[in-house]
């Protein structure tokens, strides 16, 4: 009798559990692709300020430390076009060299 009312407490409790929809890992992707695209596209705008305060720039001090920003933004937008790792799939990096 004991072993059944535990039993039926943990099937009780197993289906009033709210499972995740079986398509929720595509909103977090979506919103994922969304944000790199803001991103991509605010970095892109400002490679075009740093681009052009570069052309104004008189000072050498001051030229050094923009291309180093410009460095930066490339270097940024560069890191935003690497494909990310997905979890759902085996990659290149998981395979043994034979």
């Amino acid at each position: 009798m004991i072993r059944r009312h535990i039993l039926s407490e943990q099937a009780e409790r197993v289906l009033n559990m709210r499972l995740p929809q079986p398509q929720a890992y595509r909103y977090v992707n979506d919103a994922l692709e969304c944000a790199t695209i803001l991103q991509a596209k605010l970095a892109e705008r400002w490679r075009v300020r740093v681009r052009q305060q570069l052309s104004s720039v008189e000072d050498i001090d001051e030229q050094v430390n923009v291309v180093e920003q410009l460095v930066q933004i490339e270097s940024y937008i560069g890191s935003l076009k690497i494909p990310k790792r997905s979890s759902n799939y085996n990659d290149l990096h998981s395979l043994h060299a034979v």
